[in-house]
């Protein structure tokens, strides 16, 4: 995963600094240690919020992209919360019709269903035109 490729890098880059007999708290371990903490607390976040922030928030498509919706409902769905994961597959299936994908239609209502039920066993990307 990342986390642990960071862990590793980090751990060789301290090792590189300590062979060159440079000093251990060196301005550049500093760097990378705060790097290093600054992706922890993002990885600890929860997945729908990532996914939120880096896809959704400030996206010009956010109207039109009903995939993006769909995948943030699946996340919210898998965290539990099923009110907002049929909101975001409401936004979904109204991305869709504005961006004129009638034939995705079909696929969000039955994703809809799963979500009311509690039975979405994975996600499954929708189709591309």
């Amino acid at each position: 995963t990342v986390t642990l490729a960071l862990a590793l890098l980090l751990t060789f880059l301290a090792l590189v600094l300590r062979i060159r007999r440079k000093p251990f708290w060196s301005p550049t371990l500093q760097k990378l240690a705060g790097v290093f903490i600054l992706v922890m607390l993002v990885m600890a976040q929860p997945t729908s919020e990532r996914f939120w922030t880096t896809n959704l928030w400030l996206s010009v498509e956010r109207g039109t992209d009903a995939r993006s919706w769909d995948k943030y409902s699946y996340f919210l769905t898998r965290e539990g919360h099923m009110d907002q994961a049929l909101e975001a597959n409401e936004h979904a299936l109204a991305a869709a019709r504005a961006a004129g994908e009638d034939d995705l239609l079909p696929l969000l209502e039955l994703r809809r269903e799963a979500i009311a039920s509690g039975d979405w066993p994975g996600y499954g990307p929708l189709p591309h035109p």
